[in-house]
């Protein structure tokens, strides 16, 4: 692997030092390297200390590639490098992330954008030397296919989309209506139930009234035929 060649220069006291991010394996080795090699510059750091800064950042994964290393290459950066790239490098790993990509599916909270942006992302590390058009395509169909709600899908592919933009565009506004006509459904229901409250609590009250009436009903003529038997008693 080739790394940029520099004369290590002595570090600028008035900088503050800038601590190398860690590195597991989850994200682009690619990206991070570059991102590696800017910061030992920026901190004047010998061939040496580069190595032993790399190995001190690595965790889980990345940190198995160490006891793979013998003592001397643990201390080489180029050895170390190189075998980090084997490991993680994009040329190594496309078949897992293709894995992942066919596997990929909206997680609960996940926000159509993020969903989108993760794709991509994926995609990227997938198919690193497709071309333009065909990661356009490529991330399109997967984003449609990782959409969880099988009528969205649906209706995605009914749209038929020519972009990924066009595809997160439209799932956004189905998802949008679908979430307003379930609060729409939600209150329905909600004025239904309290309506069928109502109306029961005025049934009840009509029942009690009508029993109360029979009541009244039964005692006035229970009372009317006593008084009726004591006339004819008297005469």
């Amino acid at each position: 692997m080739w790394h940029p060649q520099y004369e290590p220069q002595a570090p600028n006291l008035s900088v503050s030092r800038v601590t190398a991010p860690s590195f597991n394996g989850s994200t682009p080795w690619e990206d991070y390297i570059v991102q590696f090699e800017l910061i030992s510059e920026l901190n004047g750091w010998d061939e040496r200390t580069r190595a032993l800064q790399l190995a001190a950042s690595l965790r889980g994964p990345a940190q198995a590639v160490l006891a793979d290393l013998d003592a001397s290459k643990r201390r080489r950066f180029e050895s170390l490098t190189d075998a980090l790239e084997q490991r993680f490098g994009r040329a190594n790993q496309t078949e897992l992330f293709r894995t992942l990509l066919r596997n990929r599916t909206r997680q609960q909270g996940e926000s159509i954008p993020e969903l989108a942006h993760d794709i991509q992302r994926l995609l990227s590390r997938a198919y690193p030397n497709a071309s333009i058009e065909m990661k356009e395509t490529l991330s399109k169909e997967f984003f449609i296919d990782a959409i969880s709600d099988r009528d969205i899908r649906w209706k995605i592919y009914q749209s038929r989309p020519k972009t990924l933009e066009e595809a997160v565009s439209i799932a956004a506004e189905l998802e949008a209506f679908t979430l307003s006509e379930q609060r729409k459904d939600t209150q329905k229901r909600a004025v239904v139930r309290v309506v069928s409250e109502k109306t029961e609590g005025q049934e009840n009250k009509c029942g009690a009234i009508d029993d109360i009436s029979k009541t009244l009903a039964t005692a006035m003529t229970e009372g009317f035929s006593e008084l009726t038997k004591r006339y004819r008693n008297c005469s």
